[in-house]
């Protein structure tokens, strides 16, 4: 059996599993368990006190809230391609490399993207509201910088993979990536197929209507109360909205 080389490069925070929602982390594993693939790993991530550091250094006060535009900025992606340019492997060693990401652009290698997201997006939203939900603290000069970079990154991507049809409808739209190197691969799910549930199940007696989002407000919490409301207002009888993952909201 040939194995194949892959180089999996991630901006991990200091908790691996809480980044991106563990999105990376389960990929990882997945990969991991294939007898046929030979994963290395890519960390980029600053050390944990120098990010800390970074972040402060892009801190903004926004609606009385403190928040940071580091993650988001031009100078931290040159940050992180710097730290993946010193720690990827020889290319000989490898025959492709994922990122979570635009976090390098290797040359002798193709690589390919995984998101959900895109400074594109970004700047559409901005344009269309004047604000993007939970990111006020990205203005347009912010968006424009880092959407600059992404887009060298997305040009010369073998192939780029997201989570919806939405971001892969801009990358062509907004991007002008071709539609053959743009791939739509939903989130996975992360635990056991025999896995037991942890909470007891609903008794068929009501109607569920299950949200799940851990930032509601940007996932769209108007649209789904508004439909919610339509529903009990025209009689639908027993129908109850489930939300799953804010704290609050």
């Amino acid at each position: 059996m040939s194995m194949f080389h892959l180089g999996f490069a991630c901006d991990w925070k200091r908790r691996r599993l809480s980044t991106w929602s563990h999105t990376p982390s389960s990929l990882f594993d997945a990969f991991q368990a294939l007898p046929d693939v030979e994963l290395t790993d890519i960390n980029v991530a600053p050390l944990p006190a120098v990010k800390f550091l970074l972040r402060l250094a892009g801190g903004r006060i926004i609606n009385g809230e403190a928040k940071s535009v580091t993650l988001y900025s031009a100078w931290y992606a040159r940050w992180l391609r710097a730290n993946f340019a010193r720690r990827y492997p020889a290319a000989a060693e490898l025959d492709a490399v994922l990122m979570i990401g635009d976090i390098g652009e290797p040359d002798a290698v193709p690589y390919y993207l995984y998101l959900d997201w895109t400074m594109a997006l970004a700047h559409r939203q901005i344009r269309e509201s004047g604000r993007i939900v939970q990111y006020e603290m990205l203005t347009p000069a912010i968006v424009a910088k880092r959407a600059a970079i992404e887009q060298r990154c997305f040009n010369r991507a073998a192939g780029i993979f997201v989570m919806n049809s939405w971001v892969a409808r801009s990358l062509a739209e907004d991007n002008g990536i071709p539609a053959e190197r743009i791939h739509v691969v939903h989130a996975g799910v992360n635990v056991r197929a025999d896995a037991e549930p942890d909470a007891p199940g609903f008794d068929g007696g009501t109607r569920s209507i299950l949200f799940i989002g851990r930032h509601f407000g940007r996932k769209g919490a108007p649209l789904v109360l508004s439909a919610f409301q339509k529903l009990a207002q025209a009689g639908a009888g027993d129908v109850e909205l489930v939300i799953a993952g804010p704290r609050a909201w």
